[in-house]
């Protein structure tokens, strides 16, 4: 289980303002599964711009945004 937090921007004129939300995940993949099922419940219109994993060892993020160009079936 990994800490993720996803980069967003909220309404259709995409604010300038970037928020994030963080989901413990066992992967990106459902890490952004969890993103976009919160957005489909809440029924937000928003940017996803980034995915990423934080590595405690290395005290940093990782970009894992890759998953953003795959598709979900």
């Amino acid at each position: 289980m990994n800490e993720f937090r996803i980069k967003y921007n909220i309404g259709e004129d995409h604010a300038k303002l970037d928020n994030f939300h963080y989901y413990m995940a066992d992967s990106p993949m459902q890490a952004l599964a969890f993103h976009n099922d919160m957005i489909t419940k809440k029924n937000l219109k928003m940017q996803t711009i980034s995915v990423e994993r934080y590595c405690k060892y290395a005290e940093k993020w990782i970009d894992e945004s890759e998953v953003l160009n795959k598709n979900f079936h």
